[in-house]
């Protein structure tokens, strides 16, 4: 989100901080994909066209960015993730990289059609319907914003249809574009609610924008609750952490009492949906190698 809304046009910067806040933007993203996620890569290509089309940064100061955005990613990931894995050198986003796409194993996760993101992922995480339906394309349309729209929304589209090719897709392999889309949004909503006094139109467009905005929070609260139910395991490990008295653990019972240990087995699914070290308290019988 910083590294993105330093590409937004600012009308108070002044010409020289204007002119460094691409090459800042290029190099945070180019480290945080060195770092945490490679398929970063792919939201910079569209990002530097944009840069370079626009002539916002020329060639050699493009990639000067990016070379200093993998200088400083290697030199914190490498020796850190190396000392982690006790494997020297070692860069963790390189070896996802490689088995993920030169390896072509990404698919053993899953896989769905191509237009997932754009039918599925994207309607999700927007979330409200009028973001996508009303807002972004009243602010395309509007000659005072259609230039930040540009910038905010099409160099995105193509990240997400360059991800597309990848046969395996999650939501979260494409959240970094939904801050510059609610950007854009904001602004084909305040080009509405401006004008609210001005016509029945813009009045009632405004009140399904409000309505939208709190039914969208109210269902999100919903799916909240919801979804812990979709954690059984650490739901169990509570549960059991509530029914195992402290007495029953031997290393916090008092000398001369019974002494009980209470061995509990847990299985791949339990693991898998939801338990974790975290979830160890004192006192407590502790929480033995996890499968």
């Amino acid at each position: 989100t910083i590294a993105l809304g330093q590409l937004l046009r600012k009308p108070r910067v002044s010409a020289s901080s204007f002119a460094t806040m691409p090459q800042t933007s290029l190099a945070i993203i180019t480290a945080t994909g060195v770092i945490f996620r490679s398929e970063l890569a792919l939201l910079v290509i569209p990002h530097t066209l944009s840069i370079l089309i626009t002539r916002r940064l020329n060639i050699a100061r493009t990639i000067t960015a990016g070379l200093a955005g993998i200088a400083i990613g290697l030199g914190i990931t490498v020796p850190i993730d190396s000392l982690f894995w006790q494997r020297f050198p070692l860069w963790p986003e390189l070896s996802a990289f490689s088995y993920n796409i030169l390896h072509s194993q990404s698919s053993n996760w899953g896989t769905s059609p191509w237009h997932f993101y754009f039918t599925s992922a994207l309607p999700r995480l927007l979330f409200n319907p009028l973001t996508y339906l009303l807002c972004i394309p009243l602010a395309a349309s509007q000659p005072a914003s259609r230039r930040y729209i540009a910038d905010l929304v099409l160099p995105n589209i193509i990240f997400v249809a360059l991800y597309s090719l990848q046969p395996h897709k999650e939501w979260r392999f494409i959240i970094y574009i939904i801050p510059p889309f609610l950007t854009a949004a904001a602004l084909g909503a305040n080009w509405i609610w401006t004008r609210r006094s001005k016509s029945m139109l813009y009045r009632i467009l405004s009140l399904a924008l409000a309505a939208s905005v709190l039914g969208s929070f109210a269902a999100s609260a919903f799916m909240l609750a919801v979804s812990r139910l979709n954690y059984p395991g650490a739901e169990a490990l509570n549960r059991l952490h509530v029914l195992v008295p402290e007495h029953f653990s031997q290393e916090h019972h008092p000398v001369g009492r019974r002494e009980r240990i209470v061995n509990v087995h847990m299985d791949t699914l339990s693991c898998m949906t939801g338990i974790t070290r975290f979830h160890q308290q004192r006192p407590a019988p502790p929480l033995a190698d996890l499968e």
